[in-house]
């Protein structure tokens, strides 16, 4: 069937009116959770009338008799993404310029953050490029002029993520397994963290008060990420009642998980104890409870410690250990994704359960933008590239 002018332009008019209407909407979506301080109420209406007018638009030129090509709404919608996003390009180069003052927090086009504008920009920059292989020649001129203006948006920005975004491919030809034990940067409260428990030691006793006390292992070295583990070494290897941790001077513990193991298999204490109440309503069973994101902190400045009853003298082999930390570590049982960009979007890569304080992923392409995401908690995560076996953040 054959599509006359008018139909086509129908298609086009509306597709591009659905685009303006979708991307209208969640601009005031977003607009109405802000105070109103930080948005003029034209903004408001603004985005109303794009709404509704385009909507609208959309309605009528649908309703037309005999229809129209989904190739010429599809059209429409593309070219309505490459004027937004060439409109917030330009607007942000006008910001940068001092030309257009920026409103309260959006100082990036209408974000709050250049790593989100150059992250749309990103996103528009295929949809451009399809066009353009398609337009007539003074259409290719436009959209080349438009894709000109995203790109020095992005430069201009300084953004990381955008950069990474418009330049990494991945390279189907090459595939590489990839481990990872983390899926957020190491920062320097965390590192810190686990810096402190560097120099404590583990203790077995008989009596409550510790005062029979024997050293068994002793941290002599910062602790990795995921659970270190010791081997536990005492006189003609006897059984203990009391067991517990004894931090560095200043190092109040610090702890976020102990577990005292016999056997390959671990050990519930019938009570936790401590030097104290613990700062910051931290309490000794936080270190004992099986969750890795509570911790116990001695309230005592010097000689801080955490333990554990167990009820009966018992024999342990091996201490497995877990500083204070952000709960990004790759955790065992949890399930794990792992996505690589593509055109704008994320791809996947696989899908894997975690056996122990790592995940490999096997026959992923090469030289792209990944990202790793747990499926069962949390929401931090961060973009990496992984070259030569390492992990590198953005």
């Amino acid at each position: 069937m054959m599509w006359n002018p008018c139909q086509v332009g129908a298609g086009v008019i509306a597709g591009f009116s659905v685009g303006v209407a979708v991307l209208a909407a969640s601009v005031f979506t977003v607009s109405a959770l802000l105070p109103d301080e930080l948005i003029e109420p034209k903004w408001y209406s603004a985005c109303l009338v794009a709404v509704a007018g385009g909507t609208l638009l959309a309605a009528l030129c649908l309703a037309r008799p005999g229809g129209m090509g989904f190739s010429a709404l599809w059209h429409g919608f593309g070219a309505a993404c490459v004027v937004v996003c060439t409109a917030q390009a330009a607007l942000f180069l006008l910001q940068e310029a001092g030309i257009v003052r920026s409103y309260g927090r959006f100082t990036a086009g209408s974000f709050d953050n250049v790593a989100g504008l150059a992250s749309c920009l990103c996103i528009g920059l295929p949809v451009g490029l399809r066009l353009l292989r398609r337009g007539r020649r003074w259409q290719r001129v436009v959209l080349a002029a438009c894709k000109a203006v995203s790109v020095a948006a992005i430069v201009a920005s300084g953004s990381r993520t955008g950069l990474l975004c418009a330049a990494l491919c991945p390279d189907h030809s090459r595939l590489q397994d990839i481990t990872l034990n983390r899926k957020y940067p190491h920062f320097n409260r965390v590192v810190k963290f686990r810096g402190l428990m560097k120099g404590g030691h583990f203790e077995a006793a008989n009596k409550a008060d510790f005062s029979d006390a024997v050293e068994c292992a002793v941290i002599k070295k910062t602790p990795r990420i995921g659970y270190d583990t010791l081997s536990v070494s005492l006189p003609g290897g006897g059984k203990y009642r009391y067991w517990r941790f004894v931090a560095q001077d200043r190092g109040k513990c610090n702890t976020a998980e102990i577990k005292l193991i016999s056997g390959g298999a671990a050990l519930e204490p019938v009570e936790a104890l401590g030097a104290g109440n613990g700062l910051d309503g931290t309490k000794p069973a936080d270190a004992f409870d099986g969750d890795e994101l509570t911790y116990y902190i001695s309230d005592t400045p010097a000689n801080g410690w955490v333990g554990a009853d167990m009820g009966k003298p018992v024999s342990v082999d091996k201490i497995a250990y877990k500083p204070r930390n952000d709960d990004n570590d790759v955790t065992a049982g949890h399930t794990y994704e792992l996505c690589y960009f593509e055109n704008g979007r994320q791809r996947s890569a696989g899908v894997q359960r975690a056996a122990g304080g790592s995940v490999t992923f096997r026959g992923v392409p090469s030289g792209a933008l990944y990202v790793l995401h747990d499926l069962d908690k949390g929401t931090e995560e961060r973009i990496f590239t992984y070259v030569d076996g390492e992990v590198r953040w953005y």
